[in-house]
This record gives C-alpha cells, structure tokens and sequence, in this order.
C-alpha cells in the first residue's frame, strides 16, 4: 500500500523519487532510481529527525514538516506519527 503511494507520488512531475523512514531508520518503502544512494538518505534522515526534534524543543511546538534546498534539488520532509515521508524534487 504504502509503496503504491510513493510510486504514484513519484509520477508527479518535478518529483524525482520518494521514500519514507520509520522512527527505527529502517526504509519503509521506496520509490526511487537506482543511482540513489539509500545509506546516503538513512544518514540524513537520522540528522534531519534529530534536527526536526531539536527545533521543536526550541520553539516549543511540534515542527511536522521541513524543506531542505541542495544544489538544485530539493527534500520535502514530513513527519508522521510512524516515521517520516520524503519526497525529491
């Protein structure tokens, strides 16, 4: 189910692949091309979690949702109650 989602997300134009990470850093499901490295996207969904959690201590309120600008691509993150959804675009 869930992989059927990211696919059809990863269809949408300008979206280039999609994964979602559980709590434990473990991949869910993917939807992603084969040049993607994945123990390159578990290490900065383990920063980006540890950062979404920091904010939020900070701020005082719960931050569900993150972008995160590289070299002409971009990272949509968002939080769930199981993990988080990243989209690529």
């Amino acid at each position: 189910m869930m992989e059927e989602i990211l696919i059809r997300l990863s269809g949408l134009s300008g979206v280039t692949g999609c994964f979602y990470v559980g709590d434990d850093g473990s991949f869910v499901a993917q939807a992603l091309t084969k040049t993607f490295s994945t123990e390159n996207a578990k290490r900065a969904v383990v920063v980006l979690s540890q950062t979404f959690e920091a904010l939020s201590m900070v701020a005082q309120f719960t931050i569900t949702r993150m972008m995160v600008n590289t070299n002409g691509a971009r990272l949509f993150i968002r939080r769930s109650d199981k993990g988080y959804l990243n989209v690529l675009a």
